[in-house]
């Protein structure tokens, strides 16, 4: 039986004012935007740090210094050129040629996340060749993938509300799991899903 090695990939920005949460900086100002932002990273590390899965880093445009993700992630990075697609791609290639055999990619987005998604979704790969944990707004925050698939990383609509259909399209005949749908936090109607969260950014 072969060794099973999980792995979670991480995609993430640099946390700097007027840079990440543009869309949620229009309502709300670029450092209450930027508050939002560093609140969801700290969950997201909070979450990993619950896991034990080894965690790799893919930080936009390179890593800075940071003793928090320091602790977590054994392998840190800067993000390739291209779209997200041709980002995810190589991340994922890179995770299976170092021979890790169940490979998740999510981002820095959701304030209600939990380590029993990310235990779902390994537990899933077991069984389905990918994990899709579909975002309320038509894509996806999380891919899990039991060996390369570059084809879901090819002409597609990133940040688009047809996303996951596109990807879907993709894998048909292929054993797919769907997780529970989950809310991406990009505007302000996100944000206000999150009460706790917009207490905890008015409170700074």
């Amino acid at each position: 039986m072969q060794l099973t090695r999980p792995l979670v990939l991480v995609f993430c920005k640099n946390p700097v004012l007027g840079r990440v949460k543009t869309r949620l900086a229009a309502t709300i100002g670029p450092e209450k935007a930027l508050k939002a932002y560093q609140l969801l990273i700290a969950k997201t590390q909070r979450i990993l740090q619950e896991c034990f899965v080894p965690v790799a880093v893919w930080h936009h445009p390179a890593p800075l210094p940071d003793p928090d993700w320091e602790s977590i992630a054994i392998h840190r990075f800067a993000q390739v050129a291209g779209d997200l697609g041709q980002k995810m791609n190589h991340a994922f290639q890179w995770a299976f040629t170092s021979g890790y055999t169940q490979v998740i990619a999510l981002g820095t987005d959701l304030w209600d996340l939990q380590s029993a998604d990310l235990q779902q979704a390994f537990s899933a790969l077991q069984n389905h060749s990918t994990v899709i944990g579909p975002a309320t707004d038509g894509g996806y925050y999380l891919l899990g993938l039991s060996r390369e698939m570059p084809e879901l990383f090819r002409n597609k609509s990133w940040s688009q509300p047809n996303l996951l259909n596109e990807t879907l399209i993709d894998l048909q005949g292929k054993s797919v799991f769907l997780l529970p749908k989950k809310n991406d936090l990009d505007t302000l109607q996100d944000l206000q899903e999150h009460p706790d969260l917009w207490e905890a950014i008015q409170s700074h």
